[in-house]
């Protein structure tokens, strides 16, 4: 989700995913204070969140965002949990994207189901490995339209576009 959202009685911007507990290591993400997600979530009686340096300097102005609270985006508050490094979802020399992360449960505990899957390969995975996931996926959800993108290659696609105006 992106767009502008009235928090605190300012308008702001921001981008909110819904993530697994799995995702900060495949994303490479770095907590700067707190926690990332557990499976110790599923009984809390909150939506935990992970954000961004950007956004909490924001939303709390000089202040520990570990434990704040805000209403978003449905019946259950948001609470920080933990404060990641600025995270940039479009590349580096994206816009500043004021990122909120929000847990889903992996196995649908909590009535949610991801909607993008992002795989980690280790280096050397044959292309026909591919082939056979994609095979496996559309045999287990043969009702779900998927794709597959190379994340290598959307970043480059992503970066091209960023640095064309500049390089104009």
């Amino acid at each position: 989700y992106e767009g502008r959202w009235e928090i605190n009685d300012r308008l702001i911007f921001l981008t909110r995913d819904e993530v697994t507990d799995e995702f900060r290591d495949v994303m490479g993400i770095r907590i700067v204070r707190g926690r990332w997600f557990e499976p110790a979530d599923d009984g809390l009686n909150f939506r935990p969140v992970v954000v961004d340096t950007d956004i909490a300097a924001l939303l709390f102005p000089g202040q520990d965002p570990i434990g704040l609270k805000f209403d978003v985006f449905d019946d259950r508050e948001l609470r920080v949990v933990g404060l990641m490094a600025p995270y940039r979802k479009d590349g580096e020399f994206s816009k500043q994207s004021n990122m909120v992360l929000s847990r889903v449960a992996r196995n649908g505990t909590d009535g949610r189901v991801p909607r993008n899957l992002v795989i980690k390969l280790t280096p050397g995975t044959p292309a026909a490995f591919e082939e056979q996931l994609s095979a496996r996926i559309r045999a287990v959800m043969p009702e779900w339209d998927f794709r597959v993108r190379h994340l290598d290659k959307m970043r480059d696609a992503s970066l091209r576009m960023q640095t064309a105006p500049a390089l104009a």
